[in-house]
């Protein structure tokens, strides 16, 4: 079954995760507390796996945002940053095994289950290539393209003159 990921927001719903096809909802993905707000879903690669950034009451801290996977059918959420800050906007890597994200801080690459992260360097809303060796992102109104180890980094537009932002790459098409 294909189908749209989407976040809702309404005076009279804080935020929600979506699932549709062919504009008719097909669940709400989870339950939650009305003062949750959840956005920026993302599938997995294989569509058996969501992950999202969240604020949540339960967490320490209900001012921070972390980001959560959960299954495709909306159930068991896992925390899998918990770091007291604002993590947002979590993009899969093409082989499904790890996450790219961006906080105020720098961006990381965490494994899936939360167990490894490690700085990739500042940016804002990273993508990764078809071929999970470089991420692209939005630095100063620039592109950014760098190796998913840090190293290589290259300014794809340096254009002073205008505000480069939301990189995506675009799929292989042979």
């Amino acid at each position: 079954m294909t189908g749209v990921l989407y976040r809702r927001y309404s005076l009279a719903q804080s935020g929600s995760i979506l699932r549709a096809r062919a504009g008719s909802i097909l669940r709400a993905c989870f339950h939650h507390n009305p003062s949750s707000v959840d956005w920026a879903p993302s599938w997995s690669p294989d569509g058996s796996r969501i992950v999202f950034s969240s604020i949540r009451e339960e967490n320490d801290d209900a001012t921070a945002t972390d980001i959560y996977v959960m299954n495709a059918d909306g159930t068991d959420p896992v925390n899998i940053t918990n770091l007291r800050g604002w993590e947002f906007d979590p993009v899969w890597s093409p082989d499904g095994s790890k996450i790219v994200y961006f906080t105020i801080g720098p961006m990381y690459i965490a494994s899936v289950d939360g167990s490894s992260r490690s700085a990739l360097g500042f940016g804002k809303w990273p993508d990764w290539s078809p071929d999970g060796s470089r991420i692209v992102y939005s630095v100063d109104d620039d592109i950014i393209i760098v190796n998913v180890d840090g190293t290589g980094i290259f300014n794809f537009t340096n254009n002073p003159a205008s505000s480069d932002v939301w990189p995506s790459w675009a799929p292989i098409i042979e």
